[in-house]
């Protein structure tokens, strides 16, 4: 359900990747906390599926491919709707990728992600709708 996470101290876990912005002439908290939330929208969802193993049952993702995901450079772009929205979201539960199509927290981070980026509203709709029909994500056969 969950992509990324933000905590405001180090803890341990085994299947987690820590990572901070290099970027020294932002506010880091509020970076990490608009990548949180970018990453758990639909953009960041095909991300992570263009990464991952051929099933979803307990993803592991190699750290050298989590290096290469993009994120909206605080630098060269607003990343303030998206920190709102991690601020207004997230204590929010997530629904599971199967349900990402009728999940209103999703679409109200897509709608951030939508301002950040200049995306346009429709075509973030139809990605959520075809990675809901993704046959890894929704467990059924592909249809003909």
């Amino acid at each position: 359900r969950t992509a990324s996470i933000y905590v405001s101290e180090p803890v341990l876990g085994a299947a987690w990747i820590p990572v901070t912005p290099k970027v020294n002439a932002v506010d880091s908290v509020a970076t990490m906390k608009a990548w949180c939330a970018y990453l758990n929208s639909t953009v960041g969802t095909l991300l992570f599926l263009k990464r991952r193993p051929r099933k979803l049952t307990y993803p592991l993702y190699n750290p050298a491919d989590v290096r290469t995901l993009i994120v909206p450079d605080p630098t060269r772009c607003d990343i303030t709707p998206l920190t709102y929205a991690f601020d207004q979201l997230s204590t929010s539960e997530l629904m599971p990728w199967p349900m990402l199509d009728v999940d209103p927290i999703r679409h109200r981070l897509d709608s951030a992600v939508a301002d950040v980026l200049g995306l346009d509203q429709h075509q973030i709709e139809d990605w959520r709708q075809r990675i809901v029909n993704e046959p890894t994500v929704s467990n059924e056969r592909a249809k003909k």
